[in-house]
């Protein structure tokens, strides 16, 4: 017992020096994290995201966004977390993300509600300066998405989605186009959806800080599959109230919300829809 005695201090101390340690460990690893972070998002225009097309910039938060589709036949359909987005920056030059599976409501008797597919994103600024080192970016990504869709929404095999784009700024004014394209891994996708070519361009201008409206156009070339040479476009105007601080005054917090509406109006010759409507939140640590 006298032995006993004298080792239980010696015991209680070491562990509580060891946990000691690893929670300064992990504040250290933590505060380093954070550091990096902000140092990405130092070199790196403060743009607001667009709405209906890919980001050029590193984004860690996440995304949901609700979208309100209506069809040439009536039909409006709603797809929920259409994105969701969780997104990283692991690495200085680097964005990693999951996409949530959508949840869709078809609205129409002979069609199933169910959820789209599942996919993982990582995107790599090739180069980008703040709006004070000259104000641009470009940046290359890849999606990959799996067949995990319920009743038919979403693409009966995987596919791959590489891209590229590039935007600058000019003061409170920025732009950007990006180009991508769907390449689906199975016979029965390219059948069905084909390889559809993406060309997305976007001009914002921020005025009031806050308050950043934007004009969007999203053109889609479709090759191979039942839609084979059809050319679809929209304009999509869009409003972004961004970024509201989630701290307060004084605080280095990097915490914010941003809220966005847009609404896609077809301007081509028969659309897959006529009109869509965007609603985005976004939260940002």
């Amino acid at each position: 017992m006298r032995y006993f005695s004298v080792l239980l201090p010696l015991l209680l101390s070491a562990s509580l020096a060891g946990a000691q340690a690893d929670s300064s460990n992990g504040t250290r690893v933590s505060a380093q994290y954070a550091a990096r972070v902000a140092q990405v998002r130092a070199t790196q225009p403060g743009w607001a995201s667009p709405l209906a097309s890919e980001s050029l910039r590193l984004n860690q938060g996440i995304r949901y966004d609700a979208v309100r589709e209506k069809m040439p036949t009536g039909q409006r359909a709603w797809y929920l977390g259409s994105p969701m987005v969780f997104a990283t920056i692991p690495f200085s030059r680097v964005e990693t993300a999951i996409v949530v599976p959508e949840r869709v409501w078809n609205n129409h008797p002979s069609l199933k509600d169910g959820a789209g597919d599942i996919a993982f994103a990582a995107k790599y600024r090739i180069l980008s300066a703040n709006e004070h080192e000259g104000n641009y970016v470009m940046s290359a990504w890849g999606v990959v998405t799996l067949p995990t869709g319920s009743y038919g929404n979403g693409s009966p095999n995987a596919s791959f989605i590489p891209g590229l784009g590039v935007g600058k700024g000019f003061g409170a004014f920025a732009g950007q186009t990006t180009l991508s394209a769907t390449l689906p891994t199975g016979v029965r996708a390219v059948a069905l959806l084909g390889r559809p070519i993406a060309w997305n361009s976007m001009v914002e201008y921020r005025f009031r800080r806050i308050f950043v409206p934007e004009l969007e156009d999203n053109l889609t070339l479709f090759k191979d599959g039942l839609t084979d040479g059809l050319v679809q476009n929209f304009v999509t105007p869009g409003l972004w109230i961004s970024s509201l601080p989630l701290h307060g005054r004084g605080s280095s917090s990097p915490r914010a919300i941003a809220l966005g509406a847009a609404m896609q109006v077809a301007t081509s010759r028969l659309p897959t829809y006529n009109h869509g409507l965007i609603l985005s939140g976004r939260i940002l640590f």
